[in-house]
């Protein structure tokens, strides 16, 4: 199965049966209540793991699979009501793309009482609107990997108590948070993220990449998954995605983690979303750079954006360069291609020739 490839190419991750049994028959029965009594609507593609799943949960555990043809946010919620859906697997960016529909009216989605969301941070006011639509729904947020499965969940009552967390480790698998020299971080400080769950391609953790040796003895060592995630923990056990160790941006010798920026743009209700990159800069090293999607119908300007931005976080951490778009670039599974955002922004902020000769 192929990761998102929002970093670079996508890589082949050998995912064992064995993996599809624990993952979607045992753990997410035990933890998400999944049964047979359930009609599954699938809304991303089965090619990816969060598609799969619904497949292999319907093979595993009985009930119904539903399977659009393509996505469409209208047609996803005629389905649901046409077929007493129950349980949708979505990332952010569908639940986003479905909500007009469900204002419309909320009673199409009556059958509906549990969604599993994954793929990328999820908005706390993108939540909310969500469940004030549909308050009889229960909500379980979770931060997955191709290459590991389900590592966290969140689950629905723990949703505005810690409303940023990713949640604890699931049942089975084991996290480190680790430094650059692989010492272990203390409660709060951020690190890499390593998982380990029983021997690879046993439990939940993927065998290896397809015939990339090299890039498979990087990613598992000593039985840990490296997952090239920046995340820290708090004392109780909670965790909280930073950001990818490819995405932070150092600028002026400080770490700027850019899931902070971007959460920190999103409190603004004219901004749909938003994506943060960094780019080199002959002064600071990387220079911060934003991506904003405006909401329908709204105003938006670029000096909005840096408003927004002015008091939430540390002033070096503002976007320098703002750039408002319809449309950010996205993968299959709606997650933000980053790589093809500083291509992007170094296109548009090349020197032109007349400013190179003046």
């Amino acid at each position: 199965m192929y990761t998102s490839g929002t970093t670079g190419a996508p890589k082949g991750a050998v995912i064992a049966h064995s993996n599809l049994i624990v993952q979607n028959y045992f753990v997410h029965a035990v933890e998400w209540g999944i049964s047979s009594d359930d009609n599954y609507l699938v809304t991303t593609p089965l090619a990816h793991r969060a598609g799969l799943a619904r497949l292999a949960n319907a093979l595993s555990l009985g009930g119904t699979l539903v399977i659009l043809k393509t996505f469409d946010p209208v047609a996803a919620v005629r389905a649901i009501e046409d077929e007493k859906i129950t349980v949708v697997g979505m990332v952010p960016t569908v639940c986003r793309m479905m909500l007009p529909s469900i204002q419309e009216d909320p009673s199409r989605c009556a059958s509906l009482r549990c969604i599993v969301v994954t793929g990328e941070a999820f908005p706390v006011e993108l939540k909310r609107k969500f469940l004030s639509l549909l308050p009889h729904v229960r909500l379980v947020s979770f931060f997955a990997m191709t290459e590991a499965g389900a590592v966290t969940s969140l689950v629905h009552e723990e949703q505005f108590v810690r409303p940023e967390s990713i949640g604890r480790p699931t049942p089975g698998v084991e996290i480190r948070i680790v430094d650059d020299r692989g010492a272990d971080t203390l409660p709060g400080q951020p690190g890499e993220l390593l998982v380990r769950s029983g021997e690879p391609g046993r439990f939940t953790v993927m065998r290896c990449y397809y015939d990339r040796p090299e890039e498979t003895a990087t990613a598992l060592r000593d039985g840990w998954l490296h997952t090239g995630d920046i995340a820290r923990c708090d004392e109780l056990g909670y965790l909280y995605i930073v950001d990818r160790k490819k995405d932070m941006i150092i600028s002026g010798g400080l770490n700027v983690y850019t899931k902070e920026v971007e959460q920190a743009l999103l409190t603004n209700p004219g901004i749909s979303d938003a994506a943060v990159v960094g780019i080199p800069d002959d002064v600071y090293g990387e220079s911060v750079v934003a991506f904003v999607e405006r909401s329908a119908d709204s105003s938006l300007t670029i000096e909005d954006v840096i408003a927004t931005a002015q008091g939430r976080i540390a002033g070096y951490k503002k976007p320098k360069h703002v750039f408002l778009v319809d449309d950010l670039p996205r993968n299959g599974t709606g997650k933000v291609l980053k790589h093809e955002l500083r291509l992007r922004a170094k296109r548009l902020l090349r020197p032109s020739p007349e400013a190179a000769g003046a």
